[in-house]
Order: structure tokens, then sequence, then C-alpha cells
């Protein structure tokens, strides 16, 4: 699996998994304004926890997930441009799921000023 998981002696190596979120870098994706902390990636599974951030805006263009996706909108909002969930926009602090094999494209709206304190959205 892939991470940047450092080893402290409070866990068990093959158990337990600290990573700091806080402390890593944001990545660039291949769509522009889409940004990625990675972490957890099982290579074998496909299995992946990401926190995203996405610039106002930017678009997550059509694409399958083999297993279950599921988002947590800590600010701002995710919607869903194309594909049968179209227009479900899923909000900060509201969680979203979806069951495998589904295809969507989304989108991170412009913020309304009023809404939101700062203008990038974290998934």
């Amino acid at each position: 699996m892939d991470a940047v998981i450092p080893k402290h002696q409070e866990a068990a190596d093959q158990h337990s998994h600290l990573v700091r979120p806080q402390e890593m870098e944001w990545q660039t994706t291949r769509f522009p304004g889409c940004e990625a902390k990675t972490l957890l990636f099982d290579r074998r599974t496909g299995l992946m926890t990401a926190l995203m951030r996405f610039a106002p805006g930017s678009v997550l263009p059509d694409h399958e997930h083999v297993g279950i996706e599921q988002s947590y909108v800590i600010e701002g909002a995710l919607v869903d441009k194309e594909g049968p969930a179209k227009g479900i926009a899923c909000k900060a602090g509201e969680f979203i799921w979806r069951e495998a094999g589904r295809r969507h494209a989304a989108w991170c709206p412009d913020p309304d000023p009023g809404d939101l304190p700062g203008a990038e959205q974290v998934l």
C-alpha cells in the first residue's frame, strides 16, 4: 500500500498505520484544478482513501468507480454534472456514496461568497 505512513512506537507495525495529512503536500492530478492527498492506496485491490481539493469551477470528467465511492464534503459543494444523478449536489457537511460500477462526472461550482469562508473545496 502506498501513502506517507510514518511508523511510531505506539503503532503496531502490522495493525495500525498513522497518517498525518497536515504534514503531506497537495499533489496535482491530471485534472486541472484538482489536487489530492492520498491517505491509503492498495495497488492489489484499487482501494483508495484520499483528501481531494478542487478549485471553484473545476470538473472531474466522466469516470467509473469499480468499487463504491464515498465522499464527505468539508467545504463547498460537489455536483453531479452528467449521468443518472445529474444535478444532485452534496454540500458542506453532507455525505454521498455511489454503488460500484456507477459512472458520473462531477464539478465544483463557484461558491456563493455568502456561503463559504474561502474559495477552495476539500472532499
